[in-house]
């Protein structure tokens, strides 16, 4: 069972806070079911049919990335407005503890049969503190090697939300030189709902041959380009997400 409880505080516009928000990232784990011969591992844990991430009270600030390589913080311009201070953008995409909690979700097939159809398996929902509003993103993005660097778009074809939602993520940014402002360029991110999702990942061939395994890098933030991620929707929280891996281990 993946459990993560995000909890936002602070003041925001244009998706960006002014004060501190924070998210806690609760107990996270994840089990295989059906086929036996799975297995899954984390950047940490190795191959097991259930694993714990051991991962709690991560706090997390507003980011924004549109290809889960470049994350980008702001601060808002002020509390009344609509318009992020561009002179406060930063990269922090070689420091994401604070604001991206980042693992890994890899399986495998550990039988000497093959296992056709694999799926993983998670429900998002996100609680609202406030009249409407959900900024929460998960991605569950698949890379070439254990922990390698996403491709841009299969980063952005691979993001959910508690429900359908689209946000302009930062893309590239563009500090201020002499009478040259601050910029930034954005890219539409569309996020799948993630109210019931059947990820299927497709075959894989008997253990320690080539396509045994897959691999995945998870991401879990709040999207602070999202309109919603402010001051009236602030307190959201994703209770009980839970991930499962199965496949139909084939006959011979």
């Amino acid at each position: 069972m993946l459990l993560v409880a995000m909890l936002a505080l602070g003041t925001a516009t244009f998706a960006w806070f002014t004060s501190s928000t924070t998210a806690t990232a609760k107990k996270l784990s994840v089990k295989t079911v059906k086929a036996s011969e799975l297995q899954v591992s984390s950047a940490s844990v190795d191959w097991t049919d259930s694993l714990e991430y051991n991962r709690q009270n991560v706090t997390l600030k507003p980011v924004s990335s549109d290809d889960g390589t470049n994350w980008f913080a702001a601060d808002a311009a002020e509390k009344a407005n609509s318009t992020a201070n561009l002179d406060t953008v930063s990269d922090v995409s070689s420091n994401l503890g604070s604001y991206v909690l980042v693992d890994q979700l890899n399986v495998r097939n550990n039988g000497e049969a093959a296992v056709n159809d694999v799926t993983i398996s998670f429900s998002i929902s996100e609680l609202e503190a406030g009249a409407s509003g959900k900024y929460f993103r998960m991605a569950l993005v698949p890379v070439t090697t254990k922990g390698g660097t996403p491709v841009a778009s299969d980063f952005a074809a691979n993001v959910y939300a508690a429900a359908s939602d689209s946000a302009d993520a930062i893309a590239t940014y563009t500090a201020k030189s002499g009478e040259t402002p601050a910029s930034i360029t954005t890219t539409t991110i569309n996020a799948a709902s993630g109210a019931s999702v059947e990820k299927n990942i497709g075959n894989l061939t008997a253990k320690g041959t080539e396509g045994s395994v897959k691999f995945f890098n998870l991401y879990l933030w709040f999207e602070g380009q999202d309109t919603d991620c402010k001051d009236a929707t602030a307190g959201n929280s994703t209770p009980d997400i839970e991930f499962s891996v199965t496949g139909d281990t084939v006959q011979a």
